[in-house]
């Protein structure tokens, strides 16, 4: 008799009380779908979505614009002709962009305008990863496996000032995906990417990085500075 498969223990409450919303359409976790099926057995991206602050956000068209306060402030852009038009990134599958389109709003729901541009940026970023440093040239999310995430995790840790920011933005994504019961996401994968330690950003990048207006003071710069203070220029608060 062979012994049986052990089952994945059951999803965590508190990632159903995170995610869930009210959906037509959820489809079986065991099922995947073919090549035919795509985009139609996905929900339909809302045309219009209200923001946490009570902005309503105009999802109908290629570019969102969400402010960063409800009574002004910048904007907050998410072109999506930018995911779909990558040079040199892994080529995406239309139920792939679709699924992103579909947690994007779901974020803008629960998370400020900055938040939610953080992880569009991420995705930009995860694929552009993918064709240069994994060689994979063409990608669906139920092709994400701990290999890809630890790697992506390691080459953020080593390459960028996000560090594991963008691997928990990643991690955060396919929570919500397996929530959803979207085939595309395995519930065994989940529990092996939460199990990961990703670092937060890194402090003080900008003077690591020389950031051209956020980090250290070039030596000329420097010298300027000096001479006015020993000339006595400025105010008081310029001090400060």
């Amino acid at each position: 008799k062979m012994p049986s498969r052990s089952r994945p223990p059951p999803l965590c409450a508190s990632i159903r009380k995170k995610f869930t919303t009210s959906e037509n359409g959820r489809m079986n976790q065991q099922t995947r779908p073919s090549q035919s099926e795509e985009t139609d057995s996905l929900p339909t991206v809302p045309s219009m979505v209200i923001s946490m602050d009570g902005q309503k956000v105009d999802a109908s068209t290629d570019k969102w614009r969400i402010r960063r306060s409800a009574d002004g402030g910048a904007i907050e852009l998410i072109n999506w002709k930018k995911l779909e038009f990558i040079p040199g990134s892994a080529a995406l599958s239309e139920r792939a962009r679709q699924l992103i389109r579909l947690y994007l709003p779901d974020r803008i729901t629960r998370k400020k305008a900055a938040t939610v541009n953080g992880d569009f940026k991420m995705f930009h970023a995860f694929f552009k990863w993918l064709f240069v440093n994994a060689d994979i040239h063409s990608f669906d999310w139920s092709d994400l496996s701990e290999g890809i995430g630890r790697a992506f995790l390691d080459h953020s840790i080593k390459h960028t000032a996000n560090k594991g920011n963008y691997f928990s933005k990643l991690r955060t994504f396919y929570e919500w995906g397996v929530a959803h019961q979207y085939p595309d996401f395995d519930r065994g994968t989940l529990l092996i990417l939460q199990s990961i330690t990703a670092p937060g950003n890194s402090k003080g990048h900008h003077v690591r990085f020389r950031h051209e207006t956020k980090g250290p003071l070039s030596p000329d710069e420097k010298l300027l500075v000096s001479r006015s203070l020993t000339a006595g220029k400025g105010a008081d608060r310029d001090r400060v």
